[in-house]
Formats: C-alpha cells, sequence, structure tokens
C-alpha cells in the first residue's frame, strides 16, 4: 500500500518541476537529505517530464496541459486545479447529464505505479456514501490524440463536482461552537471511511470544501478521499505556493509524527485523528500549532517529530480545560495516547458541545516525566531520574509505578490491535490493488472495464492469495460483499458474506467491529433480497455482537436495530417494530453526521407501519421530517434522499394530491438513474413506484416505459415467485391497459398469473382461478378465438406454455427440480380443470400436471404445503 512518502514524492517533485534544470539538483540536496529513495522516485519522474516536454517542444514551466475540449463522455469546461503530474477539471458529462470533477494525469506520467495508485483510490472510494465525502462516479482510460505522435491512454477520475470553500475559509466569522461542530462533523465523514478500511492520509483543510445549504446550515465534503493526494487542488483565485520555501511544510503541519517518520507499518487511522486535531486547532486558534514556514524540510520533519505546540488554551483563553484537552489528546505525538477512533474524538467533541464530562484527560505524571527523560537524557538519565523520585517519596513512587505499568499494558494491548488492523487493512488495499485490479487493468482487458466486472473473479482468488490467513480472508471478504451489495450483486454477495462471518468467527473475531457490520449487512442483503425470517435472527445476533464487542459499534448498533424492525414490520408484528422505532427516534440526534441517515431510516419505517395498522393521520409528518433531516444534510439530487422522497410521494398518491406527487416521481427516477449503476436493483424500485403514480395521472406512455424498465430490472435480481415481482408486473399491466395498449400488457400479464401460480397456496385457489379467466378473456379477444372449444384449445397451449417457458423450472431427466415447480404444477392444473369449459376436455392433462407436481414436491421447500395443495386441487378434479 501507498504511505506518506508517495505525498512527499509528489511535493518534492512538483518543487523540482518549477526551477530550471540547473537548479534542480541543489534543490534536491535540500529537500531529500538523509532520503535516497526519495531522491530517486522525484529524479525519475523529472525524468519522464523532460521527455514529455522535449515531444512537445514548450518549457516545463509554460506547458499547458494539452487535451481536446472534450475527452470520451466528457466535455471540458475549465481547469480547476493543477499539480506536476496531473490536472483536475470542471467537466459536464454526457450521459447522465451532470457537472463532474475528472481528474486526468498528464501525458508520460502513466507509469505503472501511477496507474495502480489511481486504481486504489478508485476502489477506496468506491466503498464511501456518506454526505461528508466526495463520491466518485467513474473511472476509466482516454485515449488522447497529441500533437505528432500516437494517441495516448491516460487513467482518469471522475468525481462529485464540489463547488464550495476550503473549511478554514467558511469557518473565518463563526463563534467557537460552531466550528467545534463543524469539526465534528468532518469526524464523522472520516470514521465512515475507516470503518471501511480507508486511512486518508492527507486530511487538511484545502482538502475539505463548506457547502453552504438551503437551510443556511454549513456541511463539510471531504475531496480526495482514498490514498495519497495526486494533484494538488487549489481554489481557484489563491495563489499558488508551489515553488515558495513553505509549500511542502504547510503539508507537513499536518501530518502525523510517524507519517513524517515515512514508516508503513506504523501507520493506522490515528494519522487521520492527528491531522483532525491540527485541523481543530488551526481552526479555533486561527494559526497552526507549530511554525514550519521558515524551516528547511529536514528542520521541518524534525520539529514535527519532536516539538510539542502550544497548548491551545494559552493562544485562545477561552479554549482552556475541555475543549485544549481535546485537542492536545487528538495530536499526541505519541498514537497510543490518541483517541482511538475519529468517532471517539467527534464523540467528546459533542459532549463539549453539551457541557457534558468528556473522556480525554490531560496526560498523567508518569508520562510527563517519562517523556522528559527521553527528551533530555544527556541532562537526566532514567537511572538518576529514579532514583531522585525514591528519594523524594516512596509512596509517590508505588503510586507511579502501578500508573506506568497500567499505562504500558493498556498501550501494548492497543499497539497489538492497532498492529493487527494495520496488516489486515494493508493486505485487503494490496490483494484489491495488485491481486485484483493490477492484474484486470483497462490496459490489458479494454478502455471499458469497471471495478464491477473484476468482482466476482476476486471472490473466487481469495482463499488462494490468503490460504493461510483466516483473518485476512473474513476482512477482504467482508470488503468485498460491500462492493457487491453497492453494484446491486445480491446473489454473488450473499455466499461472500456468509464466508466472510465464518472466517471472522473461526479466528475469534465474532464481535469485533468487521464481523458486527458484516453480520448487520447480512440481515440487510436479506431484507432487500424479500426475506424478513431470516433477517430477523441475523440482525438479532448482530445485535447480541454489538452488546460484547468492546470495539465502537454504536453507529452500526443503530443501522441493525433499525433494519430488525423493518424486518418485523413486514412480518406483520407492527407493535414490535413500532416501539423499536419509536425508541431509535427519541434516541438519535439526527443533527449528527453519524445518525442522520438512520434517524430518517427509522421515520420512514414507522410510517409505513403506521399506514398499515390504520393511523394514517400519523404517517405524512413523520414523512416530511425524514425528508427535511435528509435535504438538511445531501444535496437534492443524492441517493440518501431518494427513499424519502419515495414514501412522501405515495403519501401524497394515496391521499389522493396526484398532481403533486407526479412531477416529484418523474424527477426521483431522474435523480436514481444518475446516482446508481445501469441495471441497479433501486433503479427498478424507484421506476415501479413512480409508474404507478404516473398511471393514475394519466401520464400512461411514460408508465409504460418506466414499469417496463423495472420489471427488466428486478427479474434479475428476484426469484420469479417472490410477490415484489409479482407486483411490478401487475403494475406494468396496469400502466399498459391504461393506455388502451392490451396487446402490449399481454406478457406482462402472462408473468402476472406465473407468478401467482408460483406462489399461490390452499386458501388462494380462487385468486388464481379469477385471474386465469381475465388472461383468458384478453387472449379471447385479441386472437378472435370463437367455438365452443376456445377454452380448452388455448388451456393446453397456456399450459404447455408454462411448462417450457418459465425459466424457474429446471428440468433434470424429465423432473421439475425447481423448489417452487410443485405448487406451480397443483395451480396450474387448477387453472385448466376450471377453465377448459364444458366437459373438462383437457382432463388428461390435469392428471399429468398432478401427477408431475408430486413428483417435483421432493424437492420443494415447503413440502407438507405443496402436498397439500396437489391434495386439495385432485380432490376437486374428482368432484369432491
Amino acid at each position: 500500500p501507498e504511505s506518506s512518502h508517495e505525498a512527499r514524492v509528489e511535493d518534492v517533485f512538483d518543487q523540482a518541476a518549477r526551477v530550471p534544470p540547473e537548479q534542480r539538483s541543489a534543490l534536491l540536496d535540500q529537500l531529500c537529505v538523509g532520503d535516497a529513495a526519495l531522491r530517486s522516485e522525484v529524479e525519475e519522474l523529472l525524468g519522464c517530464l523532460s521527455r514529455a516536454t522535449t515531444q512537445l517542444d514548450v518549457s516545463p514551466v509554460a506547458e499547458a496541459f494539452l487535451l481536446p475540449e472534450s475527452l470520451g463522455n466528457y466535455r471540458i469546461i475549465r481547469s480547476i486545479g493543477r499539480g506536476g503530474m496531473g490536472e483536475v477539471f470542471e467537466a459536464e458529462q454526457a450521459n447522465p447529464r451532470r457537472l463532474v470533477a475528472l481528474k486526468v494525469i498528464r501525458g508520460g506520467f502513466a507509469t505503472p505505479r501511477i496507474v495502480r495508485r489511481f486504481e486504489a483510490e478508485a476502489t477506496a472510494l468506491a466503498q464511501l456514501r456518506h454526505p461528508g465525502i466526495a463520491q466518485i462516479y467513474e473511472s476509466g482510460f482516454f485515449a488522447v490524440s497529441m500533437p505528432g505522435g500516437q494517441p495516448e491512454r491516460r487513467p482518469y477520475l471522475a468525481m462529485e463536482l464540489i463547488k464550495g470553500v476550503p473549511l478554514d475559509v467558511a469557518a473565518r466569522g463563526l463563534d467557537m461552537a460552531a466550528k467545534v461542530a463543524l469539526i465534528a462533523d468532518v469526524a464523522d465523514a472520516v470514521q465512515h471511511a475507516h470503518q471501511r478500511g480507508v486511512i486518508h492520509r492527507d486530511l487538511k483543510p484545502a482538502n475539505i470544501l463548506t457547502e453552504t445549504l438551503e437551510t443556511g446550515s454549513l456541511r463539510p465534503r471531504i475531496l480526495d478521499f482514498g490514498i495519497a493526494r495526486l494533484t494538488d487542488q487549489q481554489a481557484p483565485g489563491n495563489a499558488t505556493m508551489l515553488t515558495e520555501a513553505g509549500q511542502m511544510m504547510g503539508t507537513l503541519g499536518f501530518m502525523s509524527p510517524e507519517q513524517v517518520r515515512s514508516r508503513p507499518e506504523e501507520l493506522d487511522t490515528r494519522a487521520d485523528v492527528y491531522s483532525l486535531g491540527v485541523t481543530a486547532y488551526l481552526l479555533l486558534a486561527d494559526k497552526m500549532p507549530l511554525d514550519l514556514g521558515s524551516k528547511s524540510a529536514f528542520e521541518a520533519a524534525k520539529t514535527v517529530i519532536e516539538e510539542e505546540p502550544a497548548r491551545l488554551g494559552v493562544c485562545v483563553p477561552r479554549c482552556k480545560g475541555d475543549l485544549e484537552t481535546i485537542v492536545a489528546k487528538a495530536m499526541h505525538k505519541d498514537r497510543d495516547c490518541r483517541y482511538a477512533s475519529a468517532a471517539e474524538f467527534a464523540a467528546d467533541l459533542r459532549r463539549y458541545l453539551a457541557n457534558e464530562p468528556i473522556s480525554a484527560r490531560p496526560p498523567s505524571t508518569a508520562y510527563t516525566i517519562t517523556k522528559f527523560a527521553q527528551r533530555h537524557k544527556a541532562l537526566v538519565g532514567a537511572g538518576a531520574l529514579v532514583l531522585a523520585l525514591l528519594a523524594g517519596s516512596s509512596i509517590a513512587l508505588s503510586v507511579m509505578y502501578l500508573q506506568v505499568r497500567r499505562d504500558r499494558t493498556i498501550a501494548l494491548a492497543a499497539q497489538a490491535k492497532a498492529e493487527a488492523e494495520a496488516r489486515t487493512l494493508n493486505a485487503t488495499v494490496g490483494f484489491l490493488v495488485e491481486d485484483t485490479l493490477g492484474q484486470a487493468s483497462p490496459a490489458r482487458k479494454g478502455i471499458s472495464l469497471r471495478v464491477v466486472d473484476v468482482l466476482k473473479d476476486a471472490t473466487i482468488t481469495v482463499d488462494e492469495r490468503f490460504a493461510d490467513d483466516p483473518l485476512v480472508r473474513g476482512r477482504v471478504r467482508a470488503t468485498l460483499a460491500n462492493l457487491l451489495h453497492a453494484t446491486g450483486q445480491y446473489d454473488q454477495e450473499r455466499p461472500v458474506i456468509e464466508k466472510a462471518i465464518a472466517e471472522l468467527d473461526g479466528v475469534g473475531l465474532g464481535d469485533s467491529l468487521t464481523a458486527v457490520s458484516v453480520q448487520t449487512r447480512r440481515g440487510v442483503l436479506e431484507m432487500a433480497t424479500g426475506h424478513p425470517d431470516v433477517a430477523e435472527p441475523l440482525l438479532r445476533d448482530a445485535l447480541a455482537r454489538c452488546d460484547r464487542s468492546s470495539d465502537d459499534v454504536e453507529e452500526i448498533r443503530w443501522q441493525a436495530r433499525s433494519a430488525l424492525a423493518e424486518a418485523l414490520q413486514v412480518l406483520g408484528r407492527h407493535e414490535e417494530s413500532q416501539a423499536q422505532l419509536r425508541d431509535i427516534i427519541a434516541t438519535l440526534h439526527p443533527s449528527r453526521l453519524s445518525d442522520w441517515e438512520t434517524a430518517v431510516s427509522a421515520r420512514l419505517s414507522l410510517a409505513a407501519s403506521l399506514r398499515a395498522t390504520g393511523h394514517k393521520e400519523q404517517v405524512e409528518p413523520l414523512i416530511k421530517e425524514a425528508v427535511e433531516i435528509a435535504r438538511a444534510r445531501t444535496p437534492a439530487n443524492s441517493p440518501a434522499i431518494g427513499a424519502a422522497l419515495n414514501q412522501y410521494i405515495n403519501c401524497l398518491a394515496s391521499s389522493g394530491r396526484i398532481n403533486e406527487a407526479a412531477p416529484l416521481a418523474e424527477q426521483l427516477v431522474e435523480n436514481t438513474i444518475a446516482n446508481y449503476p445501469a441495471n441497479h436493483p433501486q433503479i427498478g424500485y424507484v421506476a415501479a413506484s413512480a409508474a404507478q403514480v404516473l398511471t393514475a395521472a394519466g401520464q400512461t406512455a411514460k408508465a409504460k416505459e418506466l414499469a417496463a424498465r423495472a420489471h427488466a430490472i428486478l427479474r434479475n435480481t428476484y426469484d420469479d415467485a417472490d410477490f415484489s415481482l409479482e407486483r411490478v408486473a401487475g403494475l406494468a399491466v396496469a400502466a399498459f391497459e391504461s393506455d388502451g395498449d392490451v396487446a402490449g400488457g399481454v406478457p406482462y400479464f402472462k408473468f402476472w398469473l406465473q407468478a401467482r401460480l408460483l406462489a399461490a397456496g390452499t386458501t388462494e385457489n380462487q385468486g388464481v382461478i379469477d385471474r386465469t379467466t381475465q388472461f383468458l378473456l384478453r387472449l379471447y379477444k385479441l386472437e378472435n378465438l370463437q367455438g365452443p372449444d376456445r377454452a380448452s384449445t388455448t388451456m393446453r397451449r397456456w399450459a404447455d406454455e408454462c411448462r417450457s417457458a418459465t425459466p424457474i423450472i429446471e428440468k433434470e431427466g424429465g423432473i421439475a427440480r425447481s423448489p417452487h415447480a410443485a405448487r406451480m404444477l397443483a395451480n396450474l392444473a387448477l387453472s385448466v380443470h376450471a377453465c377448459s369449459g364444458e366437459g373438462n376436455p383437457n382432463q388428461s392433462l390435469v392428471i399429468e400436471l398432478l401427477a408431475q407436481a408430486r413428483t417435483a414436491a421432493e424437492f420443494s421447500q415447503r413440502k407438507a404445503e405443496d402436498l397439500a395443495l396437489i391434495d386439495l386441487v385432485q380432490s376437486r378434479v374428482k368432484g369432491k
């Protein structure tokens, strides 16, 4: 994995590229003192620059980024940031139409190392879905024609375009409480990334843009959330510091001591906590904690590692006490003495704002004395210090000994845990970048290759790659499962996620943050695929793991509780569900970034449960609250707001306000298509709901289009016997027939009827017969069938079509092996018997179908129920 070393390479390269070639050696002597590897990599990149500028016949200082007006699907609007190796553009994507930030590597610099880092950033960002983090849309390669040469292939990354101001600029003029709240929101976003195995490594105000929402509130958005940054992005109008002596110092000022030492094995999430602490200091004191501006690179690095900054309360007296203690703990030079997570840092900031006791405490006396001895070995040796203490007071020595031993035990345990986490994190990222993306790059398999195209292969190679390391296997599988879920690959996700939890349980990590998250994801997956009865025990188990866990699992606990309440609701246990949801709503604080999504989903689930139990007057206020919370935290076209808006649309429609609902439904479909991959199930859900609303509004042409699209998408997600798919087919029938297109609706009516045959039990006989009768009437009319035998002829044809064309029935040796085949064949026999006309001319067909059904029952999921249905139909056929 890449480390802060890569960021230093780019910093030094940026400076060296902007001085004449004859001055570069002296500059590198100053900037790379004592670091031969750093100098070697920078010189290699400078060689690339020399070759590129020779080909273009322009100087390195004046060279423009020579690109056409458009790149593939993107029209270039303007440059918004430039570094020595690449450039960031504001661009317009053609399909879907939207503005993006487009990162492109400069000609001559698409080396294998840089390409791997680019792909790693895409992989990291693909896992992150948080309102405080800029979202990635797409990555790949462009073919760029250059003057006098062959087309060049350059990697690109299309991301959400954030139009805001740097965090420190936005914070000017705010009161202290508002600044603290802003920092806590940033920490929430950082925690989201850390939980998904991603460390930023370059957190600073320039990488955190702040938007002003319609409500007037501020929302910070973190950029370049992946690996070490690839370009320097500066706000338009700001003077560049690339040629000034302090530029590298500015980055160093936010780097933790372990980052500055360039030791990848020491790097974990606490490096980002340090950067958050420095950012908080800067916002509150309006200056950096350490003055590095006039120092050389070597001197600045030594300062970061060794010197303590002035306490925040000395610079800003109002910050004395708890706030200065919180910031000091986040910025502690010893990573074991920092907050263990960004979530802990955010929690203490909010305790401060709420006038509650904080968890941080000033450094212990033992720690202070130990650090003094380490810094002043020439003045006082450790032995002399102990003797002095012993002479002073044996009681003080005893207390200090116990304190030091306790601190050492805690530190060793934390170190072991952090080292294990770093090892698994490095292995996970290495596997995804080197083994997966590195071996299946667009250079080998074509420009159109997407990350999702290689995930399936990755799930197969995990066992081989980590044969002797079940801990890493579990972590890698968890990461792959998240990626598969995000891309809607539910069938592929299930076995991966089941293996992940088995791996983690097998090595005693069943109560870790990763395991709790995976088990919750298992429950959510079963809910997403229509199995609430399977989801309930999984989610209860996830909550039990939360209770046993020593990790910070509170955010996941709320997600599991919310998902459990939804499962209970679908199972018809509304009182239990409503009690859970009311408690969640009363406890959560939607103003916090870490809570708002669960606060929204809890309100939506409660609204749905209240509607189902007849309390309709309470529904709309809850949905409005959910929409307002989502709108305050996310852009209007964000996928996060979709669920809330969808329920609000349905609420408007059900109360007769169809003219208000219809335009919102169309807009929601457009937003969903823009934010999800093609054929993602979420597009199917939203399109189906919109089709129903538009049919009621009389916009039948658009309703037909959406219903057909929803059915096609969801049929790739659901089993044909699933009620969700049956419902979508019914919506399509309604849309086509409302438009007067009976013939166009017949294929969907066929599916609607087949779905009933696959699902109906012993109490639903009449519904099967009624739906079959409706279907036959349509066929008679469309095919102009006449005569007394039209019913028997049509039913024979229909039975043959069902047995041969229904994809859920797989045959082996003439026997239907599908778990749903027995029920479908029994219901088909009932339909043929009831609808074949006078005298039952198809009696032999009915007997054949029942015999096949009884054979197929050996493979049924619900064998006893299916046999009871077969017996019931057989008794009706015999006239009993």
